[in-house]
């Protein structure tokens, strides 16, 4: 259950600290923070899939001289990528924080000092997520996600000691530099108490480096789209609005990813899971994870985004002490989008675990298509705001997610087989729960005024409805499978 923490203290860190940042940074320094941590999000152009990659052929061998090649190979040419975009991005700097940022000129000097403070920052993180790549490989996701939980707090309490001393934009990113190489250090000591015999060795052969190559490169649609897409739609929110829609919008996300996050956390070790058993040849036992961890996605994400999508009006004022419109318009569409996420984590896992990680790519392809067009058009056609843009991010995450689903059925088989009955059965039951508690809900506003008393109405709601989804939708027997499911997350 260390994933299901992992998501709850990221929530948490989230909610306390937004505000403090929000307060003590303003709108328009919060909107280039947001910004800042998009244009890093552009470094996974020089991932190349290798990561991931390490994860699936430390799986398929049992050779642990071999293993030893693929890890050091494949970590190395990561870091070493990604250092040339690095240096691509700072090379752009002018021209990025001109187009993009939009800035008064007062602004301009301190968010070019964090723009170069974030390039380092982003070397650093990618040289701790090479690390943890190793981790997954070896089975320790467990280790891995403990290590990172550590990074979250040990992260707030310096960030918030750093804005505390009046030390702004500049001193979040370097609390950020500091833990992320305290991650570093931690995440090789896992390393070799998980593999005491692991050691640096090069040499993996030309078939194998092909193979390695191949593998990430049809990775990379997928780790390029599902990575870009989120700083794609607050790229377009910046260049079409301000940078104060940008940090509506990174609020806004925050709030609304958490029942994805939840999802999430829970199938963090299904990728690992499913790649053993393919490599074992076990497909059945490939399809039953995949039913299982589908119905988990659904029982813990359709009741609390429907909660969630009418409560955030009385969530927002009372968190940030003011209404905020675009960030309750944010929550809302965002919600939305992230129930087909959560949903498409199943279908991506099996593809990545049997060895098509082209179908994500394509997947991801797609969504950014439908993004960039959709953007671009309302752009051209001087009709883009911001509920529009939102609008078309909702389409390319629908589009993706039944394109995952598809591939997933033609690949593994039909996952709602008669043996699996219980899980379309269940599925269109918490359905209706969710939209019932959703019902109830919205006719207690009515009789309610007061923010604080419409949250904990909705909070006893949501539980009820989990309560009920509980007893109704799953079979004893598939309960106990469940249970054993989550445990092993």
């Amino acid at each position: 259950m260390v994933g299901l923490f992992y998501q709850l203290i990221t929530v948490g860190v989230g909610v306390v600290l937004t505000p403090f940042l929000l307060l003590t940074l303003g709108v328009q320094l919060y909107g280039v923070w947001a910004l800042l941590n998009t244009i890093g999000s552009y470094e996974t152009l020089s991932d190349f899939g290798i990561t991931t990659a390490i994860v699936a052929f430390v799986n398929r061998t049992k050779l642990s001289d071999e293993i030893d090649r693929i890890i050091t190979t494949g970590t190395v040419l990561n870091i070493a990528t990604t250092l040339i975009v690095v240096v691509a991005l700072y090379i752009l700097k002018p021209y990025l924080i001109r187009v993009i940022f939009r800035l008064p000129a007062e602004l301009v000097a301190v968010t070019t000092v964090a723009y170069v403070l974030n390039l380092v920052a982003l070397m650093v993180l990618v040289t701790s997520r090479s690390l943890a790549a190793i981790l997954d490989a070896l089975q320790r996701v467990d280790v891995r996600i403990a290590i990172e939980i550590l990074g979250i707090i040990c992260g707030a309490v310096l960030t918030w000691f750093s804005l505390a001393r009046g030390y702004g934009l500049i001193g979040v990113i370097w609390s950020g530099i500091v833990i992320g190489c305290l991650r570093v250090v931690a995440f090789g000591f896992a390393i070799r108490q998980a593999s005491p015999q692991l050691r640096p060795h090069f040499g993996v052969g030309r078939q194998k480096l092909a193979e390695i190559i191949r593998y990430g490169a049809n990775t990379q649609g997928a780790s390029l789209g599902l990575t870009l897409s989120d700083p794609l739609l607050k790229i377009f929110v910046g260049v079409g609005t301000t940078p104060a829609n940008v940090g509506s919008l990174q609020i806004g996300s925050s709030v609304a990813t958490v029942p994805n996050s939840l999802a999430f956390s829970m199938v963090a070790n299904l990728f690992p899971a499913i790649a053993e058993r393919h490599g074992n040849g076990d497909m059945l036992a490939v399809k039953q994870l995949a039913s299982r961890y589908l119905a988990f996605v659904v029982f813990i994400t359709f009741p609390t985004s429907t909660i969630l999508w009418l409560a955030s009006p009385e969530l927002i004022r009372i968190w940030l002490h003011a209404p905020y419109p675009l960030i309750v318009l944010a929550i809302r569409m965002l919600t939305i989008t992230y129930i087909f996420r959560a949903l498409a984590l199943i279908p991506w896992s099996v593809a990545l675990g049997s060895g098509r990680p082209q179908d994500n790519s394509v997947a991801m392809i797609l969504n950014l298509c439908v993004l960039v067009m959709g953007g671009v058009a309302l752009l051209l056609i001087s009709q883009f705001t911001y509920d529009a843009i939102l609008f078309v991010y909702i389409f390319s995450y629908v589009a993706s997610t039944a394109y995952l689903f598809w591939r997933m059925y033609r690949n593994v088989g039909n996952i709602f087989s008669k043996a699996e009955a219980w899980l379309l059965r269940g599925i269109i039951q918490v359905g209706i729960i969710s939209a019932a508690a959703g019902g109830v809900y919205f006719f207690s506003r009515l009789v309610t005024t007061n923010a604080w008393s419409r949250l904990i109405v909705g909070a006893v709601i949501l539980l009820a409805s989990y309560g009920v989804a509980l007893m109704l939708t799953i079979p004893s027997t598939e309960w106990q499978k469940l249970k054993n499911s989550l445990v092993q997350a």
